[in-house]
């Protein structure tokens, strides 16, 4: 019996739109903290030494790749399409290798960050004019994974912009009790924030 509750899309929606809403600050960070806490055993960590933080965001790419070397081998669709988590595994392949996203990436990625802060959901597939391509929304790995590029791209920017939907992605994870086809996905991202967030706030 799974002990989480799988909420559907009705019953997540309100849910997120609570969480981002102000309140006591010592309280609010410690209830945050307790459900991250909860969150992360629901995913095995990835069974690799993780690496540090400042000037290291090509080595957290590379975890990724250490833990899931079947992304690096993902293919992004076709002319007229690309599919969210292997266009996503391709942008974190490069930073992996210390390429910084090319302005076609960087777009995509920013265009996929302001879909879902304005409607919640990653969808499967998106055209060209980023136009979803499909229904399906429910891939937990397309999530984490733009958490992962969010954090990665904070990490060499110092952009709160970023950083700020990454923990919206990873509110989303945390709420939705959906299956993921990686759990070493959200394990990582979760593993990052904290070890952003322990650096911004050491107490």
């Amino acid at each position: 019996m799974n002990p989480y509750p799988v909420r559907t899309w009705d019953e997540l929606r309100p849910l997120l739109d609570c969480s981002y809403r102000g309140g006591n600050g010592d309280e609010t960070l410690a209830r945050f903290r307790a459900q991250r806490s909860e969150a992360a055993k629901r995913f095995p960590g990835p069974a690799i030494p993780l690496p540090s933080l400042r000037g290291q965001s090509t080595d957290w790419a590379s975890s990724l790749f250490n833990c899931c070397p079947e992304l690096g081998t993902l293919m992004t669709g076709s002319a007229s399409y690309f599919e969210t988590v292997a266009f996503l595994s391709e942008l974190l392949k490069e930073s992996a290798a210390g390429s910084p996203p090319d302005d076609r990436q960087r777009r995509r990625v920013l265009t996929l960050q302001k879909r879902f802060e304005v409607n919640r959901r990653l969808f499967d597939c998106y055209d060209q004019d980023m136009r979803r391509v499909g229904d399906n929304f429910m891939d937990l790995d397309a999530y984490a994974l733009l958490a992962l590029s969010l954090q990665i791209m904070y990490l060499g920017s110092n952009c709160f912009s970023t950083l700020n939907t990454a923990i919206k992605l990873l509110d989303f994870i945390a709420l939705s009790g959906w299956h993921a086809n990686r759990p070493q996905l959200p394990a990582l991202a979760f593993a990052l924030e904290k070890a952003i967030l322990d650096e911004l706030d050491p107490t």
